[in-house]
């Protein structure tokens, strides 16, 4: 240390006493405080980059929580050693200016390597980490899918802490049904359950809120260890009820049909407002199309207003909204005084919505991906007939739905496949990891489509365009 010191101290052209010791002790100072700052931004630097780096592996998570504070604390702390200790020096190099000292130019280099690795530490520690598949095609940003204790040890599945610091598990299952034989959701719903979802995905208009209701129900009363809290449920506002006071008789009547006290998510299910009946039902003109109420359409903000008063009243515990573009988004966030935690919307390798995907990200709002398999329906070109996707999936022995679920996570956002069959309910759950390649491979998929798969025909019902700005 002493010929270090030596070597970065300037020398002294003759023996001045006291001056001479206050300079060695100043850059004595410096050199301390310079080492110190370098090691806490370099151990804050590396706790950002793990952290980071959990976002693309699971396996790499241990239950620590969230390292931002962390590490932006010791890099706060490195900086104001790094500071402290530039300071002393010029306090030193002031004795040039008295001809005492020669200048050292090996002194005056460190000065500026410190003050580059305090600006080095701070653009390190603010790089995002990007999914880096095909050169071709930009992914978003992955959000870091915290785990904790409760979820971890119960189903082992990756979680998303949402922007009011509620956290939602990243895979929900899906509850949308085309009218099935009664009792066919309570038991699809109590499989789910019992296979290790906790994520129910449902909605006023799907009409089977009492059967998922009823299949929670005997899930608890089966496992008295796993708590109603254990469970996250989403449920919508459909666009008849859209009028301050109908939103909240929407999450009334949901809550009753669920038989739980407070959702922990809701949603606007569409950013339109069209007319009710007096019992509650669409109300629909000579053509059978909703009526768009255009005022209300035009300006959401009474809508809004409601959901956040149902946040703050405790019977939602967070809310949000679906299928809103982002100039909705835009006009959404200026009056909003509680901004939306989740955004879901149509997500697949056909259709990644990257743009929209970003956005959210940007925002801190939460993606979450409906239809994350592609259509269900006989289309020609659906997902799961896609042939390359199809090998990639025999190639790593996993199922094509097992393919489509880990690329949907590994991109950042919370994923809602559906199943009715107790086998496809398991195996979905099953979670696979891809590798860059296989990631990439998946990306690529978008070049054989690249529109959703949203019915027209449904979209034609509701007399309403909601993507005025794509190709029909």
């Amino acid at each position: 240390m002493s010929r270090l010191l030596k070597y970065f101290s300037a020398r002294p052209i003759a023996n001045t006493g006291s001056v001479a010791r206050d300079h060695l002790a100043n850059e004595r100072t410096f050199l301390s405080w310079t080492r110190t700052g370098l090691g806490f931004v370099a151990l804050g630097v590396a706790l950002a980059k793990l952290s980071a780096l959990e976002a693309l592996s699971p396996v790499l998570q241990n239950g620590h929580g969230d390292l931002k504070l962390p590490s932006a604390a010791l890099v706060g702390s490195g900086a104001g050693c790094l500071s402290y200790g530039t300071v002393r020096y010029f306090n030193s190099m002031r004795l040039l200016q008295k001809g005492l000292f020669k200048p050292n130019i090996a002194g005056i280099a460190l000065v500026a390597a410190t003050s580059g690795a305090v600006a080095g530490g701070a653009i390190v520690y603010r790089l995002p980490l990007i999914n880096t598949g095909s050169s071709t095609n930009k992914e978003p940003i992955p959000r870091i899918l915290a785990e904790p204790p409760a979820y971890r040890t119960m189903t082992g599945k990756p979680t998303i802490k949402l922007n009011n610091g509620n956290i939602m598990p990243a895979l929900g299952f899906g509850t949308f049904a085309e009218p099935l034989l009664p009792g066919t959701t309570r038991v699809a719903v109590k499989a789910a359950l019992q296979a290790g979802w906790r994520h129910l995905d449902c909605a006023w208009i799907y009409e089977n809120e009492d059967e998922v209701g009823a299949g929670l129900k005997e899930f608890l009363e089966e496992n008295p260890e796993i708590k109603r809290s254990d469970i996250f449920v989403t449920t919508k506002v459909w666009p008849h009820l859209f009028e301050p006071a109908d939103v909240e008789w929407s999450l009334n009547d949901s809550l009753n049909k669920l038989g739980i006290s407070e959702a922990d998510l809701l949603l606007l299910h569409w950013p339109f407002a069209a007319q009710r009946t007096a019992d509650y039902q669409i109300k629909r003109g000579p053509d059978e199309k909703y009526i768009i109420k255009q005022d209300l359409t035009e300006n959401l903000e009474p809508t809004w207003r409601a959901m956040e008063k149902l946040f703050k009243a405790g019977k939602a515990k967070s809310i949000g909204v679906s299928n809103w573009t982002i100039p909705g988004l835009e006009a959404l966030l200026k009056y909003a005084e509680i901004k939306p935690a989740v955004n879901q919307v149509e997500i697949h390798p056909f259709f990644p919505n990257t743009e929209l995907v970003e956005y959210l990200f940007a925002h801190d709002i939460t993606p979450v991906a409906y239809s994350p398999l592609g259509s269900q329906e006989g289309t020609g070109d659906r997902l799961l007939a896609d042939q390359a996707l199809q090998t990639l999936a025999e190639k790593k022995g996993c199922s094509l739905a097992q393919l489509l679920i880990a690329w949907g996570l590994k991109r950042g956002y919370a994923v809602l496949p559906k199943s009715q069959k107790a086998a496809r309910i398991q195996s979905n759950f099953e979670l696979v990891e891809l590798t860059r390649e296989e990631f990439a491979e998946i990306n690529r998929a978008e070049s054989r489509r690249g529109y959703r798969f949203v019915s027209c025909k449904e979209l034609a019902e509701f007399n309403y365009d909601v993507w005025p700005e794509e190709e029909r």
